[in-house]
């Protein structure tokens, strides 16, 4: 059995770059179990545009909580063996998720 994997985005008022960190990942060869985004309250587009995306789980933080606490608030949902966490600045290779479980 293919181990799982789920990937989780922090973001804050990263409008300019969520959308093509998401086609990446939602690109992926290897399966992904979970996609959750952190919003750390955005005052820009950012939610619109994810909410714009299938099958993406969004937390919506009331206040900015940070990068750290963000990753583990979501690492905390996941029972997945394997948690990447990303920056939404981020652009993946289509298999770099399979190369990393290998």
């Amino acid at each position: 059995m293919k181990p799982t994997v789920s990937v989780q985005i922090v973001t804050f008022n990263s409008e300019d770059d969520i959308e093509n960190c998401l086609k990446a990942v939602k690109t992926q060869s290897y399966p992904i179990h979970r996609l959750i985004v952190i919003d750390n309250n955005s005052n820009d587009e950012t939610v619109l545009k994810v909410q714009g995306f299938e099958n993406i789980e969004i937390i919506r933080n009331k206040k900015n909580v940070g990068f750290a606490k963000g990753h583990n608030q979501g690492i905390t949902m996941t029972n997945t063996n394997y948690v990447l966490v990303l920056n939404p600045d981020v652009r993946l290779h289509e298999n770099y998720i399979e190369y990393i479980v290998e």
